[in-house]
């Protein structure tokens, strides 16, 4: 179990926190992150790239260029937030796994503060693509809090994604999260409905700074986390993507300790198609 007031004492790492829209690859993918007490998840990266010529590939090298990518063995997740995460460079770079997330949990074993999968997509083709993303979530089965109350995982689920040019250091991303149940008083009217990224009482936004945290983009349905339409993918360019996923702690509906049981999937569907224009 992880009490709130140990995560709150942990020291907070800056991230610059760009909220601009993003796009992401410029093929179909399929993600699968599970949470369910001992239950051991699958995350897959699946590339269908259909008439354009894509490339995919866990390094910017494309040395072990591939159409399928797939982390068996998850360990089960634990409560972290969003302040704890590394830096935006180290944890949007091909040289930390999908396990630098994992710590011990005392008792041999390991758990995931967050997931992570960074892989880089190329247009081998000669024309120019274009592709949608949409993050959905697939199955959503309730734990049980500390209390013993149910919880859907997606109420303190957050969803981070980046997506920059594989030549630069940006780590351009945006964060996303349920909608609220109860408006956010604290927010203009636009955004009542919009969670933190991470802590929400007011003391804490005084300690911790008026930069972080910020209000997360709401999640497009209860079933839908994002769409991302039309973005362009020009032939010889390379992105580098990375999908972060992590329980947030901080979140109200965490209780501060990690749910039991539940089962949460998302799946990523990213079509690719020609730009006729």
């Amino acid at each position: 179990m992880v009490e709130l007031a140990y995560v709150k004492k942990r020291k907070r790492r800056k991230l610059v926190a760009i909220l601009s829209g993003i796009a992401s690859l410029a093929i179909a993918v399929f993600i699968i992150v599970a949470f369910l007490g001992r239950f051991v998840g699958t995350f897959t990266v699946a590339l269908d790239s259909g008439d354009v010529k894509l490339s995919l590939a866990e390094k910017s090298s494309f040395e072990e260029a591939t159409s399928y990518i797939k982390f068996d063995q998850l360990p089960s997740f634990d409560l972290t937030t969003f302040t704890n995460l590394p830096e935006a460079s180290t944890i949007d770079n091909e040289q930390s796994d999908y396990l630098y997330g994992a710590v011990p949990d005392g008792k041999g074993n390991s758990v995931l503060r967050y997931f992570k999968s960074t892989f880089y997509v190329k247009n081998t083709g000669e024309i120019t693509a274009d592709y949608d993303l949409k993050i959905n979530i697939t199955k959503n089965e309730p734990g049980t809090t500390a209390k013993g109350g149910l919880i859907y995982l997606d109420t303190i689920l957050r969803v981070m994604v980046y997506e920059n040019n594989a030549d630069t250091d940006e780590h351009n991303y945006s964060v996303y999260a349920h909608k609220r149940r109860t408006p956010n008083t604290s927010t203009v009217e636009a955004d009542i409905f919009k969670e933190y990224t991470s802590y929400s009482d007011e003391s804490e936004l005084r300690e911790y700074g008026e930069d972080l945290p910020f209000l997360a983009e709401m999640f497009e349905t209860d079933n839908t986390v994002v769409t991302l339409s039309n973005i362009g993918f020009t032939k010889g360019e390379t992105k580098r993507y990375t999908i972060v996923t992590w329980l947030e702690g901080e979140d109200i509906d965490a209780q501060g300790n990690p749910p039991k049981g539940g089962n949460l999937k998302l799946g990523v569907t990213i079509n690719a198609y020609e730009n006729t224009k």
